[in-house]
């Protein structure tokens, strides 16, 4: 069990944390999210999950064009065999997950990277429109899990929903438009899922479930001015 006040080594999330490890791996604390969505095969793993978010991160840092000229980068860089990479890669995402891309395991639900850009996969959109409409009608994160899987809809790597993996998606600003930049936000220039209105109205519907009555206050991320 992990420690108090440590967070997830990849998303840096701080629930459902535990330690996790590949082969003769030292272990690293991920959270439950990251922990489903973690290929299989160690290399992988050590040198590009735990290093990039996501596919748009990949080749954000490679200043690549696409996902494979990135990945033959970052062979070249690390001394790595692309074919053997490759092979692991498509591995992992046929290996019975319902995932059919090319390093599908860092791309966000209800998105892939086509093109150097994200694109709205629609039958994910779909449901993550979904969760965020039940989420704003009063149902809570577990209610969300259990209904969601009664409907036999899976995740990305075609897992059962957990908690926290709703939790990702509704605090995710991406759904709404935006894009992280450093420790800030930006407009990205994808599509988005759900409205920002309703994202914000979500952000501050979250806090306020978590914290004690006298602690609620409104999200400073998404914060509706005064008028």
């Amino acid at each position: 069990m992990a420690a108090n006040g440590d967070r997830c080594a990849r998303c840096w999330g701080r629930t459902a944390l535990q330690p996790f490890s590949l082969a003769e791996d030292r272990p690293v604390t991920l959270c439950r999210g990251c922990r489903d969505a973690a290929p299989a095969d160690p290399l992988v793993f050590r040198e590009i999950f735990m290093r990039f978010g996501s596919a748009k991160e990949l080749i954000s840092h490679y200043g690549a064009r696409d996902e494979q000229e990135a990945l033959r980068k970052l062979c070249v860089e690390r001394k790595l065999d692309y074919r053997a990479v490759l092979r692991a890669i498509d591995s992992h995402g046929t290996r019975g997950s319902g995932s059919n891309g090319f390093l599908d395991f860092t791309r966000p639900y209800g998105y892939e990277m086509r093109d150097g850009a994200l694109k709205v996969r629609p039958e994910e959109a779909k449901t993550v429109g979904v969760i965020f409409e039940m989420y704003t009608k009063g149902m809570g994160i577990a209610k969300i899990c259990r209904e969601l899987n009664t409907a036999k809809i899976r995740t990305k790597t075609g897992k059962e929903w957990a908690s926290q993996t709703v939790a990702n998606v509704l605090r995710n600003p991406l759904y709404a438009g935006f894009a992280r930049d450093g420790g800030a936000l930006r407009s990205g220039r994808h599509r988005p899922i759900v409205d920002p209105e309703m994202f914000s109205d979500v952000q501050v519907r979250m806090e306020q479930r978590i914290r004690r009555p006298d602690q609620k206050r409104e999200s400073r991320l998404f914060r509706r001015e005064k008028r």
